[in-house]
């Protein structure tokens, strides 16, 4: 038969499986499938001859039913569940850390420029992971970098200076620079910057969890100088977080680095500062990345208030 023949033959026996039409045209079931694409005929189903009677037969013979092998050689499909997810709300706030005003090398400046891009957002929550002022004496020769001096200076700088935007509330903790004014004076720095600025909330020493619309964001203020990497230190801090314990987002301070991954199902963040290069954190090489994040969110619409979109940007200043 010529190309002709065989097309026609492939026309008028559509009902014919690709084996069948195989074995009476002699070409292979691969040639018969490119035909049928080129001829623009409807696609088969791949799938197994009819049994001969010999081997309807021999399956009686042996008890055994036609159709419980058939259904044994036929290809089953996967079953595919299609998961959808319905978002409840989406909100974005603002994480800052390590601000260290009263000092000289303070980058006060831009830490105003980033609660003004807050603003611009429509940002209604801002964070803060400790270290808010400077402190005193926290290392030797640090009185000659400081802008004043005293606690009530000190406080009274810190008041009048921390970005104020209207309709923009600041949640904060403090780190060891801010626990100095604790153990020099006997005062918790913190509760009394609060007391004086109604727009900041005090969470407390070093560590706090927080709900901003229902998702849980933990604040720690680290200790010890940086380690290898700089992922090292988030992974430990999250590791000893208990079961059943762990916020949604975990944000570290202290470090005064940049840095994002997702490890044990956080959200986990170092989250720059403010503190310009000094004496002391070029002498024991600090990165001060300066810059805060913007952290755009999409919540679920379940009982877990699960993330279902994290976006962070990391806002960047240079000198």
């Amino acid at each position: 038969m010529n190309t002709k023949e065989i097309n026609e033959y492939i026309k008028n026996n559509t009902h014919l499986s690709y084996s069948e039409l195989s074995d009476i045209l002699g070409i292979s079931t691969n040639a018969i499938r490119k035909r049928y694409y080129h001829l623009k005929l409807p696609k088969k189903e791949v799938g197994y001859m009819k049994p001969t009677k010999e081997i309807e037969k021999y399956l009686n013979e042996k008890g055994v039913k036609l159709e419980d092998v058939m259904e044994l050689l036929e290809a089953k499909k996967p079953k595919i569940e299609i998961i959808k997810r319905k978002t409840k709300t989406k909100f974005s706030f603002g994480v800052v850390s390590d601000t260290h005003l009263v000092d000289k090398a303070c980058a006060l400046s831009e830490l105003k420029a980033f609660y003004k891009l807050c603003e611009k957002r429509g940002i209604k929550d801002v964070v803060n992971a400790g270290d808010l002022a400077t402190g005193i004496n926290v290392y030797p020769g640090q009185i000659n970098d400081l802008v004043c001096f005293g606690f009530d200076d000190h406080l009274k700088y810190v008041v009048e200076h921390y970005p104020k935007i209207k309709g923009i509330t600041t949640y904060f903790i403090s780190g060891n620079h801010d626990e100095a004014y604790k153990k020099g004076f006997g005062i918790d720095f913190g509760s009394h910057v609060a007391s004086k600025r109604d727009d900041m909330i005090y969470l407390g020493m070093y560590d706090a969890t927080i709900t901003l619309n229902g998702v849980s964001i933990g604040l720690h203020h680290g200790g010890g100088g940086n380690s290898y990497a700089l992922s090292y230190k988030l992974q430990k801090y999250v590791e000893k977080i208990g079961s059943g314990q762990k916020p949604q987002i975990y944000i570290l301070g202290h470090y005064h680095g940049s840095f994002y991954m997702f490890y044990r199902n956080v959200h986990c963040l170092l989250p720059g500062c403010w503190q310009k290069p000094n004496d002391f954190s070029v002498r024991h090489g600090l990165p001060n990345q300066i810059g805060g994040w913007i952290i755009d969110l999409e919540i679920g619409d379940d009982e877990k208030n699960s993330i279902i979109n994290f976006k962070s940007e990391f806002i960047p200043f240079y000198e």
